[in-house]
């Protein structure tokens, strides 16, 4: 089987719930504004190379991370059509505690896995991981020296 190396941080399966009749996406790029509003396919939009693939000592890349995401996404799927057509009829879906469950992980690794969102942390990563320590560090103990250095 290869390896997946284009890592979707906005689903597929979401994007094409927003396709026109022949499976075609508007979009506006903020970087090319110049370029106006295009269109494209589900697959080519919302996709980096190896976004979350780890790269191990030997050089080869780790994949499960998206892996993972590929199985949540996939579980997700039939919740989201579920919440879709309640919502059509004017009615809450009735979802079991599992749904809830696996939609509430899906809803916050689809937030935290915008390069936007990395971004942000990692231009802040100094200040927040000293905040976050500190907090910590009140609210429950100390940090060993060895948590310190793995951190």
């Amino acid at each position: 089987m290869t390896e997946p190396k284009r890592h979707h941080f906005i689903a597929q399966m979401q994007l094409r719930r927003f396709t026109t009749a022949n499976g075609r996406l508007f979009f506006f790029d903020k970087s090319r504004p110049e370029k106006g509003v295009l269109e494209s396919t589900p697959k080519d939009l919302f996709v980096k190379n190896h976004l979350y693939s780890s790269i191990a000592k030997d050089g080869t890349r780790n994949t499960a991370l998206e892996k993972q995401f590929s199985k949540l996404e996939d579980r997700a799927h039939p919740i989201i059509r579920k919440i879709i057509i309640a919502a059509k009829v004017g009615r809450p879906a009735a979802l079991s505690q599992w749904e809830k469950e696996t939609w509430d992980k899906f809803f916050y690794f689809q937030w935290s896995r915008v390069p936007d969102l990395h971004r942000h942390v990692l231009s802040d990563f100094d200040e927040i991981f000293a905040r976050s320590t500190k907090e910590f560090e009140r609210k429950f103990r100390p940090l060993t020296p060895e948590e310190r250095i793995s951190f």
